[in-house]
């Protein structure tokens, strides 16, 4: 915990924001953390998340990770409610006693992609993976799942690479111009 408040702090003080929020000071971030520290999580299915693609601190975790000992609470997408995947989160969640939150999260209309946004191949490869004119994170997810499957089948996009690459910059497409999400 300690590297990832020296970041925050860092990037306080040397960028003067922290996290996407402008104007944060090393003294706004500290004042945070001593009043919210031990204050309940709201739910976060009623706060639109932020858009951040350009900002965050990115914590790696080397050794064992146990969810019974080690996690809390799980954020997930509400777009995987009722998927597998969805499933799986509500299982884990339940055995381990992680409280589990959906958050708000975003979908847009393969029709709004724009083209000059993470480039000219977004509206394309929306349009290849969205089975209902709208894409999700569960549908980005999908796809990636099926690439991983089948790359063959996603060699007319280049190589597994490059795609798996187009995926990502598709989901920031939906983070920077989705809406949103309409499931609760």
């Amino acid at each position: 915990m300690d590297s990832i408040i020296a970041a925050l702090l860092d990037d306080a003080f040397t960028n003067n924001d922290a996290l996407g929020q402008r104007d944060v000071t090393p003294r706004i971030i500290i004042d945070h953390i001593l009043v919210n520290v031990d204050k309940e999580l709201n739910n976060p299915a009623n706060i639109e998340p932020m858009r951040n693609l350009n900002h965050y601190i990115e914590a790696q975790i080397y050794g064992d990770i146990s969810l019974k000992e080690d996690a809390e609470i799980l954020v997930a997408d509400p777009s995987f409610k009722g998927t597998e995947v969805g499933e799986f989160l509500e299982k884990i969640s339940q055995q381990y006693s992680i409280e589990l939150y959906w958050h708000m999260g975003y979908e847009l209309s393969v029709k709004d992609v724009p083209s000059d946004f993470r480039g000219p191949s977004m509206p394309s490869l929306a349009r290849r993976i969205a089975p209902g004119d709208i894409i999700n994170a569960s549908i980005i997810g999908q796809a990636a799942k099926d690439l991983s499957i089948d790359p063959i089948s996603w060699s007319d996009r280049g190589t597994y690479k490059e795609v798996v690459q187009e995926l990502k910059l598709l989901w920031h497409v939906l983070v920077k111009y989705g809406k949103p999400n309409s499931i609760t």
